[in-house]
């Protein structure tokens, strides 16, 4: 961290200290009450005596302090509106540094001017001037909500944010800045325009004052109240949700080897796919993703032949044989040329010669282009980097978490999503469902402090219905080992998800 850094943070803490610091007061309009107001006018009158600069100095560190996100204490800055009834205007005494600066510097625009109007429209071509005409109307607070640091932006991260962004101060930390509708990537395929109709930027979400988005990785929890990221950032909570997903191992890389897990990877696909010398596809794996995939080519690419391998005898393994059927009779009437290579598994991928090879059978297949689609992995590697967390993980990677999404040994640290060791599927409908349980006992928790168990909600992990698509307008509705219903209408509510 630079040193200059270093200096922002204490001079922060130093103006948050009560009796030496900012003169700050709690605000009241009718019923409620907003905690440490106090003016911008305050703040530069107080950094300017306190740094013995003058008003462009004080100004200028005012706005550093303003805008650059420092996480490394507790307490930071949030803006006010303005036009709020709720706040008085700054006093005199304390404005009167300020202004003295306006006046000098503007003294020329002012005196080639007869009315006041001109003279503020003058005075604002001077940026200085400008700063601390704004930051004298502005309102500004020291915030003492509890923290929630949100691990990974995508459904089950990014919604609980959203839900909690009102009741508590709110740092989401994800590489990518915005959330990606998952069950819809395999939807790319085909369509180049559905990708960015599928994702959404955290900003367009999260907008309350308390909300910090940062792009960026963590890299272990130091202790259980702190964490560090890959940039050097270390940054402590009250609260903290672990939400980071997960991913296909990459058992396979290459230049012909796609992942469905973005809607960059199906971008991708398309074009490799457009090329007329792309014939051969492979696609690993039995489950719905898989089916999803090979669906979508099927239709929109019906002259490339495509084969699915599956360790298993059975496609879709968990439930009843008469799915299995109607994918089978589904392919075998929309793409008759498909194949299904059950029970095997692919030992190897030569990516000159651009084949597979078959680990029980032997068969060497011609491969221009590979799908992966199994092989899910918790993202939670930076959680073994914590000794003190080892308790709380399986050998797998999944999170252990009790029925109120709480991690067992941490109250204050919760998962949801693909990473919890729920015995359900992980689908984004689960993700979603764990946000409305996690929500409401984080918000129970900010405001009452020593909440008994037993007081907070718990997730149920019910039998819930399952979308799966096969191709553009057809779709399987299942409900534990049956179909509910296939067709369009079960793809019609697929896409309106």
């Amino acid at each position: 961290m630079s040193s200059s850094r270093l200096e922002d943070i204490e001079l922060l803490k130093e103006m948050q200290r009560p009796g030496t610091g900012v003169n700050h007061a709690d605000k009241s309009f009718f019923f409620r009450k907003t905690k440490a107001v106090f003016s911008g006018s305050d703040a530069v009158s107080w950094i300017k005596t306190r740094l013995e600069c003058d008003d462009e100095k004080a100004t200028e560190t005012f706005e550093r302090l303003l805008n650059i996100q420092l996480l490394d204490v507790s307490l930071r800055f949030s803006t006010m509106s303005s036009s709020s009834t709720l706040f008085s205007a700054p006093s005199e005494s304390s404005s009167s540094s300020s202004s003295s600066s306006s006046s000098s510097s503007s003294s020329d625009s002012s005196s080639s001017s007869s009315d006041s109007s001109s003279s503020k429209s003058s005075s604002s071509s001077d940026p200085i001037q400008l700063a601390i005409e704004k930051m004298d109307r502005g309102q500004f607070r020291f915030t003492r909500k509890k923290r929630l640091v949100v691990v990974g932006g995508g459904f089950a991260g990014a919604m609980t944010a959203r839900l909690v962004q009102h009741d508590l101060e709110v740092i989401l930390i994800d590489k990518r800045g915005f959330v990606e509708l998952t069950p819809s990537v395999p939807f790319v395929i085909g369509d180049d325009a559905k990708a960015p109709k599928i994702s959404f930027s955290h900003k367009s979400f999260l907008k309350a004052l308390d909300v910090v988005i940062l792009k960026e990785q963590v890299v272990r929890l130091t202790n259980p109240f702190t964490l560090e990221t890959g940039g050097g950032m270390v940054i402590e909570f009250d609260f903290l949700l672990l939400a980071t997903g997960s991913f296909y191992k990459p058992v396979f890389e290459g230049p012909d080897v796609l992942y469905a897990t973005s809607a960059d990877q199906m971008l991708l696909a398309n074009q490799r796919l457009a090329d007329p010398s792309v014939t051969e596809i492979v696609i690993i794996g039995g489950g719905s993703v898989a089916l999803e995939v090979a669906g979508q080519i099927a239709v929109f690419f019906p002259h490339k032949r495509i084969t699915i391998v599956a360790a298993r005898e059975k496609l879709m393994e968990r439930t009843s044989t008469t799915v299995h059927d109607s994918v089978i009779k589904w392919f075998s009437k929309h793409s008759p040329s498909t194949r299904f290579m059950l029970g095997e598994r692919v030992a190897s991928y030569n990516v000159d010669e651009k084949t597979v090879l078959l680990s029980n059978s032997q068969e060497t297949l011609p491969c221009h282009l590979l799908f992966p689609c199994m092989g899910f992995t918790p993202c939670t590697d930076f959680l073994k980097r914590s000794d003190f967390f080892s308790s709380a993980l399986e050998p797998s990677g999944l999170v252990k978490v009790l029925p109120t999404l709480q991690i067992e040994g941490f109250p204050h640290i919760f998962a949801a999503g693909d990473i919890t060791n729920i015995a359900e599927e992980k689908l984004a409908q689960n993700a979603m469902n764990h946000t409305a349980v996690v929500s409401k006992n984080l918000c129970h928790l900010a405001s009452v402090s020593n909440v008994p168990s037993d007081r907070l909600r718990t997730y149920d992990t019910d039998e819930r219905i399952m979308l799966i698509s096969i191709g553009p307008r057809h779709a399987l509705m299942i409900r534990g080992d049956r179909i509910v219903m296939k067709g369009a209408v079960p793809m019609k509510l697929k896409s309106s998800t």
